[in-house]
């Protein structure tokens, strides 16, 4: 009888290891999304003070698909250069932008038909709520099956007129909406400037800014718009910045590139892996 218990003590631990199953490994679709969700800003991205704005009011909420991170069918700069796509100056801002490339712009970013795995947003970043000066920060970022996907846009991006058409494209847009808006403001004529984005070995990084005088009955100013655009490997992500009145840091842009870039590389790695 004691040899009996003896081995049932020893073949019982032995039985029940073996009777709980492994979890299964996780989904490609959940692997792109842990990685679109680890690639984009972060608090500690920031500079001391700014917070996340979970205000309805977001100026670059709309740019984001919702609040903070998401999943989405939605390449990353699908709402850049569809904003007003049921609208005939979107309509014709587009073929505008097409005109200017001299390729369809089907391919940014994603290429036609393109189906991602995953979408992720980061939430609004602003500055402090006690400074008068109002700005924001935010990314978005999208994992696709293949690097064939991206390829596209990173072609795309790397032309050398991309910025300036890009750029006058984003400020036709930035216009339309802001003249069909709620408010009796009026806005001028956008000013594009390209951006010289830091350069990460394997990837394209395209970048504008996009400054728009504004006019109401008691007081002027200018809205400023800025988008970065970073394809490599099976990843894109886009840098959104906005400044109400003096110029969004271009020093702040850079590090925020250079920190979006920096995760693209190891999120492919990782993918990869």
């Amino acid at each position: 009888m004691a040899v009996v218990v003896v081995a049932l003590a020893v073949a019982l631990p032995i039985t029940l290891i073996h009777s709980t199953p492994a979890p299964p490994p996780p989904s490609p679709a959940t692997l792109a999304r842990h990685a679109a969700e680890q690639v984009n800003l972060h608090q500690l991205d920031l500079p001391s003070g700014w917070t996340v704005d979970t205000s309805k009011t977001s100026p670059l909420r709309g740019f984001l698909g919702g609040t903070g991170t998401s999943k989405s069918k939605r390449s990353t700069s699908s709402t850049a250069t569809s904003t007003s796509k049921s609208s005939p100056s979107g309509h014709q801002a587009e073929a505008q932008l097409e005109q200017c490339l001299g390729v369809p712009i089907a391919g940014l970013f994603g290429g036609t038909g393109s189906r991602p795995l995953a979408n992720a947003a980061s939430a609004p970043f602003a500055s402090s709520s006690t400074s008068a000066i109002q700005m924001e920060a935010a990314s978005s970022t999208t994992v696709f099956s293949s690097d064939a996907q991206v390829s596209p846009a990173i072609s795309m991006i790397e032309r050398p007129n991309f910025d300036s058409c890009f750029g006058t494209f984003i400020g036709q847009e930035l216009v339309a909406g802001g003249n069909s808006g709620p408010t009796k403001a009026t806005f001028g004529t956008p000013h594009v400037v390209p951006l010289i984005v830091p350069f990460h070995r394997g990837e394209a990084a395209a970048g504008v800014d996009v400054t728009v005088p504004v006019s109401g009955s008691a007081a002027s100013t200018s809205v400023e718009l800025g988008v970065v655009l970073i394809g490599g490997g099976r990843l894109e992500t886009a840098l959104y910045t906005y400044s109400l009145g003096p110029a969004f840091p271009l020093s702040l842009t850079e590090s925020l590139t250079t920190a979006l870039e920096q995760r693209v590389a190891a999120a492919n790695a990782q993918l990869a892996s």
